[in-house]
């Protein structure tokens, strides 16, 4: 840091902290790997645990331009454990998966946190 002290013309501050979450996703990034043209649907689970702010409402919000994606939340105990099941199937939009899902954490603090689910669709 500058200072405008000519004797202490320049200072180290040491600062520490604690990043606080609305809730722990496990895992952070969906990854669907190499997936084969003609296979059937895909799946994947998302945990999700309440995190520092209290309990949650998890809702997911899906792109809306993507057919063959699809999610929904299932309650293990209300306010702090829930699964989120993934899916991708046919039709293939495009040979990779890129999207973006939003998963609101019913916490107001923290209102919406991102998933980022990946794949490549394998030529048939």
């Amino acid at each position: 840091m500058s200072t405008n002290d000519a004797s202490h013309a320049k200072e180290t501050l040491t600062c520490r902290g604690h990043v606080l979450v609305p809730c722990h996703l496990d895992p952070q990034r969906v990854r669907f790997g190499t997936i084969p043209a003609g296979v059937a649907t895909q799946y994947r689970t998302v945990t999700i645990m309440r995190g520092d702010g209290g309990p949650i409402a998890p809702e997911i919000v899906l792109p809306e331009d993507s057919p063959g994606l699809d999610a929904h939340i299932c309650e293990i105990e209300s306010g702090e454990y829930y699964e989120l099941v993934i899916s991708v199937g046919p039709p293939w939009q495009a040979r990779r998966l890129r999207e973006l899902l939003y998963l609101k954490t019913g916490v107001e603090e923290v209102p919406e946190v991102r998933i980022f689910v990946t794949g490549t669709v394998s030529s048939p």
